[in-house]
C-alpha cells in the first residue's frame, strides 16, 4: 500500500508549457499541484509572478535565460516567491518597481539557479526563512545584489554579483555558506 501510494505522488506530478498550456506564467503556477514542473517556452514575457501555494514547484525556462525573459514592467517584485521547496531556474528577471525585488523569497528549501537579474532594486531578497540554495546567478545593474534579512543556514555559491550599488548583505543571517561568488 505504501508503495503505491509513493508512486501515485509521483505519477500525478504534471509538466505544464508556458505558452502552450497556459498563456502567461502566473495562470501555469495557479493551476499547478505539488510537484509539478512549468516550463517556460523562449521570448519575454511581461508580468509579476506570485507563487503563493505551500507546495513544491518547479518553475523553468525551456532553454535558459539568455531566450526567457520575466519583465516586471518597474510594477512591484517581479518574482514573490512565497512557496515552499520552489526552485527557479534559468531566466532573465528584470525590471522591478522602485525599492522592490527580483526574487522576494518569503519561504524554506527554495533553489534559485542560473538566473540573470538586472535593474531591480533588491536583485533577490531572502527575508525570515531558512535552507535556501542561490547557485549560477548573473545579478547586476540593481541597487542591492543579494540580501540576507534572519535568514539561515542557506548556501549562495558561484554567483557573479557586479555593477550593483551593494553586493551581499548580511542581517542577523547565521550558518550560511558563502563561497566563490564575483
Amino acid at each position: 500500500f505504501v508503495l503505491l501510494c509513493a508512486f501515485a505522488g509521483v505519477a500525478s506530478a504534471r509538466t505544464i508549457y508556458v505558452p502552450d498550456d497556459y498563456a502567461k506564467i502566473q495562470w501555469a503556477v495557479d493551476s499547478a499541484s505539488d510537484g509539478d514542473t512549468i516550463i517556460v517556452r523562449d521570448g519575454t514575457y511581461y508580468e509579476n509572478v506570485r507563487v503563493c501555494r505551500r507546495y513544491r514547484l518547479i518553475l523553468k525556462s525551456e532553454n535558459g535565460s539568455a531566450n526567457c525573459i520575466i519583465d516586471g514592467r518597474k510594477s512591484g517584485d517581479v518574482i514573490y516567491l512565497e512557496a515552499d521547496g520552489a526552485r527557479i531556474e534559468g531566466f532573465t528577471i528584470r525590471n522591478s518597481e522602485s525599492f522592490y525585488t527580483g526574487i522576494n523569497v518569503l519561504s524554506d528549501n527554495n533553489s534559485i539557479i542560473g538566473n540573470n537579474i538586472l535593474n531591480c532594486y533588491w536583485g533577490i531578497s531572502l527575508n525570515y526563512f531558512n535552507n535556501s540554495t542561490i547557485i549560477g546567478n548573473n545579478i547586476s545593474n540593481n541597487y542591492w545584489g543579494i540580501a540576507l534579512y534572519y535568514f539561515n543556514n542557506s548556501t549562495i555559491i558561484g554567483n557573479n554579483i557586479s555593477n550593483n550599488e551593494h553586493g551581499i548583505l548580511l542581517q542577523n543571517s547565521n550558518n550560511n555558506i558563502i563561497s566563490d561568488n564575483s
